[in-house]
């Protein structure tokens, strides 16, 4: 459960994690529980969840929009709490011959590419996907490419470990940098210099994001 403190006191944006409500009146969504409700949309059919509030930041080229999610069919348990994810939470994973490399998106959703021998590129795999992946051997970097140009690079990689982007950049280069500490989101920095920080909890799970 996230509540957002009053950001035109504290001049800050901030996100503070909290533990759901418990008693009968969390369980029954009665009246006295209606401070969490807005935090607390009923899930999707397809086990999706947009967890507000989100945190936007508008910046040169590309705007910096936070969002949590929970996805009910997602196995994956990390910093953001069982089957959570976060907008930057951006993993990499390839191997195998010819490579396969597939990409977890924020809200957990799955994407790959295939390295197809004849053409010397990486070939999208899932069905409506438009983008472009190429093997950046200069700099060890995958690079995954849209449509309008955005650049979002991850660590290089072919044995199967699974690294986290370290930079989303726009076809003018402004660009957003993120680093880790721990093995954890810490810090994404924007185009203007803003920094938007991360701190976890003794269980290492995410207790605040501020700006």
């Amino acid at each position: 459960m996230l509540r957002i403190l009053d950001i035109e006191a504290l001049g800050t944006g901030r996100l503070v994690t909290d533990l759901p409500p418990t008693g009968p009146a969390a369980d029954t969504g009665a009246p006295e529980c209606a401070r969490c409700a807005a935090h607390a949309p009923a899930p999707q059919r397809d086990g999706h969840l947009l967890v507000d509030p989100d945190i936007h930041l508008p910046s040169p080229g590309i705007d910096l929009d936070l969002a949590f999610y929970y996805n009910g069919n997602s196995p994956y348990n990390g910093p953001f709490g069982y089957g959570r994810s976060f907008s930057h939470n951006l993993l990499a994973q390839a191997s195998g011959s010819p490579t396969l490399v597939t990409l977890t998106r924020g809200d957990t959703s799955l994407v790959s590419y295939q390295y197809d021998t004849p053409s010397g590129q990486y070939l999208p795999k899932t069905p409506g996907l438009l983008n472009s992946l190429a093997q950046d051997t200069t700099d060890n970097l995958w690079k995954e490419t849209t449509l309008d140009g955005i650049v979002t690079a991850y660590p290089l990689n072919t044995t199967g470990m699974v690294t986290s982007a370290t930079y989303i950049q726009d076809a003018a280069g402004n660009l957003h940098t993120l680093t880790y500490s721990g093995g954890r989101l810490a810090t994404i920095e924007e185009g203007a210099g803003r920094l938007v920080s991360l701190s976890y909890d003794a269980n290492h799970l995410l207790q605040a994001v501020e700006d």
